[in-house]
């Protein structure tokens, strides 16, 4: 991973900047419209389905086609970001 470290933040820093727009944009639209917890959590699930896969992809191309690192790299900071809400709220 030292080899392409600098790639993978690259990758991750402007990744996360359309992520977060499409994020934004999904949950005002939920709070303007009001929709059902129920319909709001699963437009919220699928999403962040999706985002956990195109941060995939993302990464291993980064990684230079490494998937494992790609999904270990995800899997802590997700757990990461958790813990972070968690401590926070």
């Amino acid at each position: 991973m030292t080899d392409r470290f600098v790639q993978w933040v690259i990758a991750d820093n402007w990744l996360s900047l359309p992520l977060y727009y499409v994020w934004g944009v999904l949950l005002v639209l939920m709070r303007a419209v009001g929709a059902p917890s129920g319909l709001s959590g699963l437009l919220e699930t699928m999403l962040y389905v999706a985002i956990i896969w195109v941060c995939y992809r993302v990464y291993k191309v980064a990684l230079d086609g490494d998937g494992m690192l790609a999904v270990g790299i995800i899997v802590i900071t997700t757990v990461i970001g958790l813990i972070v809400r968690l401590s926070i709220g």
